[in-house]
């Protein structure tokens, strides 16, 4: 059996502990990217349905009350990865027992710059080791090491704004494609600004001093935004 420096051996336990983690992140990178991406893209889950909500209305003149349904298109789009579990293993902690034998003492200085001669001493890190049975025949030290996870701070932040980002966002009220005159290439370029429905069309649109710069971002006249803006407003 070959020996190895002791600082070598102590070492092994906690770069297994790596590579095992390290692969395991990998599984689930592979399963994100096969279940939650298509082209570089976030796989999402659409549903679109209606909302029936009540009206109720009072005549001034005569007090009657009558009331009446609305029907409001519902549409939500939420990723998959936000709705599938992804298997991921990580280690908590780990528990290593095992005995070295020491081969051949090799003693080093520690050298520092903060610390005078007179207080430096041996180490045994360069020593020749090895895994040892339970009964050694040669020099010996048992070996107890109990391994924690600990996240660092920047990584939990980073995970809160991920989290953030495949956040589900439910959209209310008609969709774009619904306002009369718009043509697909324009309800296109509204949509990849996250205007979604009538609404928020018309509240991207107001006040009327942003509406000249508006037009001409999305390559219409204003005299054009302003019918849009009149249709959607019937629309509500």
């Amino acid at each position: 059996m070959k020996a190895n420096a002791l600082g070598d051996l102590l070492a092994l336990p906690l770069q297994s502990a790596i590579r095992a983690q390290s692969l395991a992140l990998q599984e689930t990178l592979a399963a994100i990217e096969a279940i939650g991406l298509d082209g570089g893209k976030t796989r999402a889950f659409h549903l679109r349905s209606e909302q029936v909500t009540e009206e109720r209305t009072v005549d001034p003149v005569t007090g009657a009350v009558s009331t009446r349904q609305l029907v409001r298109p519902f549409e939500m789009s939420i990723p998959l990865l936000a709705l599938l579990p992804i298997s991921t293993v990580q280690i908590q902690e780990m528990n290593v027992d095992f005995t070295v034998e020491i081969v051949d003492i090799r003693e080093q200085q520690i050298g520092t710059p903060s610390l005078p001669a007179a207080v430096s001493g041996p180490s045994l890190s360069g020593s020749l080791s090895l895994f040892s049975s339970a009964s050694p025949q040669g020099p010996a030290m048992k070996v107890q090491m109990r391994l924690v996870r600990d996240r660092p701070e920047g990584l939990a932040r980073v995970g809160d704004i991920l989290t953030d980002l495949l956040g589900g966002r439910g959209q209310t009220g008609r969709p774009v494609d619904d306002i009369p005159g718009m043509p697909p290439e324009v309800s296109t370029i509204l949509k990849n600004r996250g205007i979604l429905t009538v609404p928020q069309f018309l509240t991207a649109t107001d006040p009327a001093v942003i509406r000249a710069d508006f037009a001409g971002s999305i390559g219409v006249s204003l005299a054009q935004l302003e019918a849009w803006r009149k249709a959607a407003s019937q629309l509500q």
